[in-house]
């Protein structure tokens, strides 16, 4: 029903907003629990033809901080297939606003260099970051134990 609402009241009046999630496969079970994690992001081709990500959020079960958690890298995939829809549709920025600071510094996308509360991927960095998610972190969904 929350999901639902969102795209009712949200997404659909406002096209320029997308809304994706990591859902488990599992039709047995309800949404609430194949859900993973969101990201919501707009973007805008008027101006500066970016993606501006507003929140990525991991179900507090699998959060990073976690022990019992059973999945990992939930927040890099969804900014994996986010770099992926930004090359496939020819964008020429990500910006971030940087509300977790660690998280972003961890997997190294780089601060502005003249406003450090934003993050900002382009088109000469992204393939570098894409590599980076690759190599050391993973950026397939995988299930712990």
């Amino acid at each position: 029903v929350y999901i639902k609402h969102i795209y009712d009241e949200f997404i659909r009046k406002n096209e320029n907003w997308q809304f994706w999630a990591l859902e488990l496969p599992d039709s047995q079970k309800n949404i609430t629990e194949r859900i993973l994690g969101f990201i919501n992001f707009k973007y805008d081709r008027s101006f500066l033809n970016n993606i501006s990500p507003e929140r990525i959020i991991v179900k507090q079960d699998e959060s990073y901080n976690n022990p019992d958690r059973k999945f990992k890298n939930l927040g890099n995939s969804l900014l994996f297939a986010v770099c992926k829809y930004f090359k496939k549709n020819n964008f020429d920025n990500i910006l971030l606003s940087s509300a977790n600071d660690p998280y972003y510094d961890h997997i190294k996308i780089p601060k502005l260099s003249y406003d450090d509360e934003f993050r900002y991927l382009d088109k000469s960095n992204i393939d570098k970051f894409i590599k980076n998610l690759e190599d050391n972190f993973d950026y397939n969904l995988q299930q712990i134990g």
